[in-house]
């Protein structure tokens, strides 16, 4: 059975019709829907996050009560079933662990522990894809992650369980909250590592989860050493995770960096199975990270450049090591580019060779290197890279390379030429970029999209029309989120580097508006979906005209829309009310929506609230009728004040702006009661508005209303009449390009002489801002007269 029709009922409970439902809803007919599935893990994505909105929205279902929930968690936790059984039915049962009561989580985690630690001894390996991929502890009330947390420590004690429960401990705490759990580890560890290979697989893992915690430096340095020798193992699991989750990790430590570990390293290169081989010139690699000041270890970079290079000219390796060196020697180069002066011109020449024979096992890491090598090697070096360039792009089309292989080689040679080498190159390029696109293999088809990005204004405009074609024939028919969202991220590129005929995105537009697209529903999907959203922006700052549907359509989603889903409308709605396309109506009905985020959301939130300071700035600016004048200002000084406070670290940026002119523009409305120290702070820390807000004259005309009140500053009055001075002491040329119309600043000129005339106490302060300069004193003088 599929779960497509309970994805679209829970979709549209989630629209403005159908939220009323959410509060009597049933979900004793949703979860044996979605057990009796086929059990899709994308559709159960799709249904987890669907869930979790509705579950926001109604706190209540997590507690109600579900016979049919209860009673097949009931049958998981029956230990007279097989465990093969039991094990079939955790995906989807674990998947859903933050919908369940406390009872039920904790039933289920108990047979988790029981299950995996039966699983794992009978079948000699490890279900990780259950454990680590499908584990949802990120979601959990935290009162149920505590009670989870008792239950597993109860579980360490049982030596026969042990070494899962202490992986499903990780999962779901802070270490640092558990004071023995050092001790556990480790001694837990050294039993493992000194076991059978099921045994040492198992301390992998659960070394794996330990180095990724917050408390990594609970593995010691002679378990550390157990696995740098387990790298070289004949089991290619144990060699593979020894490798990327622990030994990769943990050699980032400076403790672990030094001159013995990499000469025994490269020493020891041909004992080495070939299978192996990446992986340790990627711990060599490592060796060119920066520490935490951003130092590099000078004295270790040069020994590995060197060291390298006698293996890139020794000539006597295989193409695929060739490949792995080639690739360690760009990082080296990367980090230090000095460190291969005297080396890459011989190199170079080692690199076509191995090109010119078809060796192409070594294209990614020469790919690598020529992007490394470009910014520096002058134009003789430049034509030789443009002549082999050609042949690495056409093995993108065999199927001889893997698709790590093919990646590095696209991402590698898109980023040369996007940074202005090579431009003779951009054609081919940017057709690989399309080619890979295209390709049924889903990391292929988005590192196609990457090299677009790569690219960048280095786009071949030859291709841009077939180009365009693809990315939107994808948007349109695939199904796989990531793929989409790849595309949209590509398309936001292209738009706002070229011109395209807006009728070209006309469908897509159409299939965002009514929510049509063949992946996830891209409201719902709150994780993923932001570059659609950041498209629209820049689409409808370029075509308001085409967008008039979509700015209905996000005006009419935004009452009802989560804290999360909110981040993602604001931005291209701002954008629909810039270019005046939002109807009068629908925009006076989000008032209410407006002021709540504005008063409620906290400072994680600073572009929404940017956003809607905008958008209620243009808003009162075509109009105030419609407008909830006391309310709108209420709300501005609320979100004002969240911000003020030093320990905050963030301010409203341009939001501030806004929030000045909406104040300035209040103040003269009669009966609007406004806090004067609101008013005085926002005007004299922001203004004169920087030029790029496009606020600049608008702000002076809202402070020339202001200022024609005499009680309005009080003693701060002479610094307001400062920034009007300092405005109309500008040059021409500079006031011209602000923005300022010669209407508005003769207005300021006549207020502020007669103020200077009426207003000794202004006077004087403005001349003893101006006294320290005596061309200052005589340009404000002849201002005045």
């Amino acid at each position: 059975m599929s779960l497509e029709p309970l994805i679209k009922n829970l979709s549209d409970l989630l629209t403005t019709a159908g939220r009323g439902n959410i509060r009597t809803l049933n979900m004793d007919p949703i979860w044996k829907t979605i057990f009796q599935s086929n059990k899709q893990p994308d559709q159960l994505d799709t249904v987890a996050k669907l869930l979790k909105e509705i579950y926001s929205l109604n706190k209540d279902l997590r507690n109600s009560d579900n016979k049919t929930l209860n009673a097949i968690i009931n049958n998981f936790a029956d230990s007279h079933i097989e465990v093969d059984h039991r094990y079939e039915a955790s995906l989807p049962i674990f998947k859903f662990l933050p919908f369940y009561n406390d009872e039920n989580i904790l039933k289920v985690c108990i047979s988790m522990i029981e299950i995996l630690s039966a699983f794992t001894d009978s079948r000699k390996t490890i279900p990780i894809e259950i454990i680590s991929e499908y584990t949802p502890y990120d979601d959990l009330l935290e009162s149920s992650s505590q009670k989870i947390i008792d239950q597993f420590r109860m579980a360490v004690g049982k030596t026969y369980e042990k070494p899962m429960a202490l992986v499903l401990m990780i999962l779901f705490t802070s270490l640092s909250k558990v004071s023995d759990c050092s001790l556990l580890v480790n001694e837990t560890l050294t039993s493992l590592l000194n076991g059978n290979i099921t045994n040492i697989l198992i301390g992998c893992h659960l070394a794996d989860f330990v180095s990724k915690s917050e408390r990594n430096d609970m593995i010691s340095e002679e378990i550390f050493n157990k696995f740098i020798n387990l790298v070289n193992h004949d089991d290619d699991e144990i060699s593979f995770i020894a490798y990327d989750s622990i030994v990769k990790p943990m050699m980032t430590k400076d403790s672990f960096l030094d001159e013995n570990y990499m000469k025994i390293i490269l020493e020891n290169r041909t004992k080495i199975p070939q299978k192996n081989l990446n992986r340790i010139y990627s711990i060599l690699s490592l060796y060119t990270v920066p520490d935490d000041e951003g130092n590099f270890q000078f004295d270790l970079l040069f020994e590995l450049a060197t060291l390298l290079h006698q293996i890139i000219m020794s000539q006597n390796i295989t193409d695929t090591e060739l490949g792995y060196v080639f690739c360690c020697q760009a990082s080296v180069i990367d980090a230090v580019e000095e460190t291969v002066k005297d080396y890459y011109k011989s190199e170079l020449k080692v690199a076509r060779i191995y090109v010119e024979k078809g060796q192409i096992h070594a294209y990614s890491g020469i790919s690598a290197f020529l992007c490394s090598i470009s910014s520096f090697i002058g134009p003789r070096g430049a034509s030789k890279i443009a002549e082999i360039v050609p042949v690495i792009l056409k093995s993108l089309e065999s199927d001889k390379l893997s698709v790590d292989e093919k990646i590095i080689i696209a991402k590698s040679l898109s980023i040369m030429v996007g940074s202005g080498q090579q431009h003779i190159l951009r054609e081919p390029i940017t057709k690989s970029a399309d080619y890979l696109m295209n390709d049924a293999d889903k990391r292929l088809s988005i590192t196609g999209s990457e090299m677009v990005i790569h690219l960048d204004m280095m786009v071949a405009v030859s291709c841009l029309s077939d180009l365009s074609a693809s990315i939107i024939a994808i948007i349109e028919t695939d199904k796989d989120t990531d793929v989409v969202i790849a595309m949209f991220k590509a398309l936001k590129s292209l738009i706002r580097n070229y011109e395209f005929e807006p009728s070209a995105f006309t469908n897509i537009i159409n299939m965002i508006s009514n929510n049509l697209l063949p992946c996830s529903p891209i409201i719902v999907t709150v994780d993923h979906s932001f570059p659609v959203f950041h498209f629209l922006e820049i689409f409808i700052d370029q075509n308001p005209g085409e967008c008039l549907v979509v700015a209905k359509t996000l005006a009419q989603w935004l009452p009802d829309a989560s804290d999360k889903q909110l981040k993602k409308i604001v931005r291209p709605l701002a954008a629909c009310f810039r270019n005046e396309i939002v109807p009068r109506r629908l925009a006076e009905k989000c008032q209410e929506k407006f002021y709540e985020s504005l008063q409620n959301l906290d400072i994680s939130y600073i572009k929404v609230h940017q956003s809607i300071l905008e958008i209620l700035y243009l808003m009162i600016k075509e109009t105030t009728d419609g407008i909830q004048l006391q309310d709108l200002y209420n709300s501005v000084e609320k979100v004002v004040a969240i911000y003020d406070h030093p320990r905050k670290g963030k301010d409203l940026g341009k939001g501030l702006a806004f929030a000045a002119c909406i104040v300035m523009m209040l103040y003269p409305v009669k009966g609007i009661l406004i806090n004067q120290n609101v008013l005085m702070n926002l005007v004299i820390q922001e203004m004169p508005f920087k030029p790029e807000l496009d606020l600049c004259d608008d702000g002076l005309r809202y402070l020339i209303q202001v200022l024609k009140n005499p009680s309005s500053f009080s003693s701060d009055r002479p610094k307001a009449f400062k920034i009007v001075s300092d405005i109309l002491m500008l040059p021409d040329t500079e006031s011209r390009a602000n923005g300022y119309r010669d209407d508005t600043l003769k207005k300021a000129h006549k207020l502020l002489v007669e103020e200077c005339n009426t207003n000794s106490s202004v006077s004087r302060k403005l001349h003893e801002k101006y006294d320290k300069s005596v061309p200052t004193t005589i340009t404000f003088d002849d201002l005045i007269k």
